[in-house]
């Protein structure tokens, strides 16, 4: 009797094992041609209808679902562009490979469906968000799509092009290559058939902060022509903008082209404490009128050849950027112990840059399972700089010619291993040399190179079907030298550790810590100086010491329904930071840069959106800030962020309106200036259709006195300023774009051509 029921137990526990035991469904989705479709959707129901699984493919058109336990079941694979297909499987005791499964192209558009479902699809580290009609249709670039797709935790400035999240900026690519803002803002959101936010990123794009990946409609003939423009009511800011593509098989053609102006008129009152030895000399300054006039004007053209196993682009483009004349006339007084005198002081500045470039770039499939990614960045830069300033008896002058060359060269390799594993290997190297001539109150040619050189070695490992692990290990290598000093040889060293696990496929959680090295830039590490006022110098520091920083995050994510929450927390502390600094040498303050002690920075905030109706959306943000600067004239500041947004649609109109509370923050870049906004609220509407878009807006339209307030306080100077310009409020806009479309519709690429010129020079403003 004995024997029969430990006979009986062990049947039971054999016959549970096998009853539990679950098997894998692999395969890869094709399209007509043989090529990857990626990101196709893939789900698994019961005959009863019941969703058992679901994932998406890879960028190889690869999926797996696993844990599926014996049984039969509805297979179903799906990707917007193409029709649905489904079949009845059986699942009996080992595991499934499916094969190449082709999907048929349709007719069906992304703008003529509306995603009823959830938008949100957490995937291997990474969220996949598909874009609804409405979305789309009320977008004119893809910087409006991803403000109106309101992803948790990202904040999106659609006139500027940042886009940042709670830990730094954001990289912004098409189609896996990396774009600069103008592209972005050229990109035609119909053409965006999906939207990778990977805020752990890994593979190719490792050791970025964060990456969001448009992926498009790939066409194979036709064209367009794209004209825009945005014009400021209230002062004068106008960006004007052309673009134009053309696809003849694998072969694309872009041309992109710009013009931007502006003219801000500012007042200023500013209260500057100097301590001298014995006497005590506060500085005040009032300008009722100060002009700054801008403008640029850039022009890129493109070429890119595709095939299934690689991708290779040019670019050309020249940028000039160009500050014809700013201007300040200033009410000065002086009060001492002896008393007050008064006197009126006269500022000018003039800047113009311009800038060829070239980038080179290939993306080599070598296997399905490897990648090699290749690309130079070449430019030159032609620079001048002057800048006077009169003051009673005193006056200054300041010229500066600058030739600035630099060059940028990557090669990574990526290769996918068993189990979803994947190994990347990344080499970098950045060269930078200017050659300066200042003349003016002091003479002299300054030469300065520097070479920085990275290594990386990133392995994801795959711990569980819920979990991954990332490292990122590798050094930075850094040699520099400025005209007759010692060369300089600095290595720092780069590690990234993350963990990344989706308890649930509505959740994800995310902790990282990261030890990285960053040096000082070529504009402060010179000898020159600048007298900017009577009592005033600026002067670089070739001293600086390169920077250590060790930072923590940690992020929890979650979808309910039509609501996504987020949760996020981090830190840093950065030893020797680069902040500005004050001491007194014969009779002057001299305003130069030094390495600090150290600096702690913390960050803690909540954000949620809600899709309350398919029309109306809304989100929320709250933000607290925590910095203190080390040393004897460290400190600290708490701050409170918070803002709010909504957008409604009505047919071919959207509404929106926001709101940011008050706050006052450190400025990052220096750590001892601290800079205090008052709330600011807008609201815009739009049309869009048949090609046409129109927006129109206004930012803090009863505000009359809106102002920013500077202050920083250090042993030997102190100041205080308010800032007021036509810029900040009552202002409103208009913008107009049209887009038409030659042949068959062709994708609507960003134009990501940067604006900035590079440049060493010691500037003062």
């Amino acid at each position: 009797m004995k024997n029969t029921a430990l006979l009986f137990i062990f049947l039971f526990l054999l016959s549970s094992g096998i009853y539990c035991q679950t098997y894998n469904i692999k395969g890869m989705v094709k399209d007509d041609s043989s090529a990857a479709v990626s990101y196709a959707t893939i789900t698994l129901h019961s005959p009863d209808s019941v969703m058992v699984k679901g994932t998406v493919t890879d960028t190889a058109g690869v999926y797996v679902l696993s844990g599926v336990p014996n049984g039969k079941y509805t297979f179903t694979a799906s990707c917007i562009g193409f029709a649905t297909h489904t079949e009845n499987i059986e699942v009996n005791g080992t595991d499934l490979d499916m094969g190449s499964l082709t999907l048929a192209a349709s007719n069906n558009m992304l703008g003529e469906v509306e995603v009823k479902g959830h938008s949100f699809i957490r995937k291997e580290g990474h969220a996949l968000i598909i874009p609804d009609r409405q979305q789309i249709q009320h977008a004119y670039s893809a910087y409006d799509l991803l403000s109106n797709l309101m992803i948790p935790g990202v904040e999106v400035d659609r006139r500027s092009g940042q886009v940042k999240n709670f830990t730094g900026s954001v990289t912004i690519c098409i189609n896996g290559v990396g774009a600069d803002m103008r592209e972005v803002m050229a990109l035609r959101p119909k053409d965006i058939e999906k939207v990778e936010y990977h805020d752990a990123p890994t593979g190719v794009y490792s050791g970025r902060n964060a990456v969001i990946n448009f992926i498009t409609r790939q066409y194979r003939a036709g064209g367009y022509v794209s004209i825009d423009g945005r014009q400021s009511i209230g002062y004068l800011d106008g960006d004007y903008n052309a673009a134009a593509k053309v696809v003849k098989g694998g072969t694309s053609y872009k041309f992109f082209g710009g013009h931007t102006m502006s003219k801000v008129k500012s007042s200023m009152h500013r209260y500057e404490g100097m301590n001298f030895p014995g006497n005590f000399i506060s500085r005040e300054t009032v300008i009722d009128e100060a002009i700054e006039k801008n403008n640029s004007q850039y022009a890129r053209f493109d070429i890119q050849n595709t095939t299934a196993r690689r991708t290779l682009t040019g670019k050309v483009s020249l940028i000039r950027n160009s500050m014809p004349l700013s201007t300040s006339a200033e009410n000065v007084t002086y009060r001492t112990s002896q008393g007050t005198t008064e006197s009126k002081a006269y500022g000018e500045n003039t800047q113009t840059g311009w800038m060829p470039n070239v980038v080179l770039m290939g993306n080599f499939k070598i296997k399905n399972n490897q990648t090699i990614i290749a690309s130079v960045d070449a430019s030159y830069s032609r620079n001048d700089y002057e800048r006077r300033y009169a003051e009673s008896s005193f006056s200054s002058l300041t010229n500066a010619e600058e030739n600035f060359y630099k060059g940028v060269t990557s090669l990574l390799y990526n290769v996918g291993l068993k189990k979803n594993n994947m190994l990347t290997v990344q080499l970098n190297n950045l060269y930078q040399n200017s050659e300066m001539k200042y003349t003016g109150d002091y003479n002299k040619n300054q030469h300065f190179w520097s070479s920085e050189t990275f290594f990386y070695l990133n392995y994801t490992q795959q711990l569980t079907p819920k979990m991954l692990l990332y490292t990122h290990a590798g050094f930075s290598s850094l040699q520099y030298k400025l005209s007759d000093r010692k060369r300089v040889d600095r290595i720092g060293p780069r590690f990234n550790l993350k963990i990344m696990a989706q308890p649930a496929n509505n959740q994800f959680l995310q902790a990282a810590v990261d030890l990285s090295s960053t040096y000082p830039t070529m504009d402060k590490l010179n000898d020159m100086s600048q007298d900017i006022s009577p009592l005033m110098v600026l002067r670089g520091n070739p001293d600086l010491k390169n920077s250590l920083f060790c930072q923590a995050n940690v992020g929890y994510s979650v979808q309910l329904g039509p609501v996504n929450l987020m949760a996020a927390g981090y830190y840093y502390f950065m030893n020797s930071p680069q902040i500005t600094d004050y001491y007194i040498e014969d009779g002057k303050i001299i305003n130069t840069y030094s390495s600090n002690d150290g600096v702690h920075f913390a960050n803690a905030m909540a954000e949620a959106t809600w899709k309350i109706i398919p029309s109306l959306s809304l989100k929320a943000k709250g933000q607290w800030v925590y910095t203190r600067l080390n040393g004897p004239e460290g400190r600290q500041l708490h701050s409170w962020i918070g803002n709010f947004s909504a957008d409604y649609y009505l047919k071919n109109w959207k509404f929106n309106i926001y709101a940011s509370l008050p706050c006052k923050i450190t400025d990052t870049s220096l750590f001892r200036k601290e800079t205090e906004y008052d709330a600011s609220y807008g609201a815009s509407i739009s049309w869009n259709s048949r090609g046409w878009s129109v927006e129109a807006g206004t930012s803090n339209p009863f505000s009359r006195q809106y102002s920013a307030i500077e202050t920083l306080v250090d042993r030997d100077y102190t100041y205080r300023q308010s800032i007021h310009n036509n810029s900040m409020q009552q202002t409103a806009y208009i913008k107009v774009a049209y887009t038409f479309d030659f042949g068959k519709q062709t994708s609507k690429d960003q134009n990501d051509t940067g604006r900035k010129v590079n440049s060493a020079i010691l500037k003062a403003y």
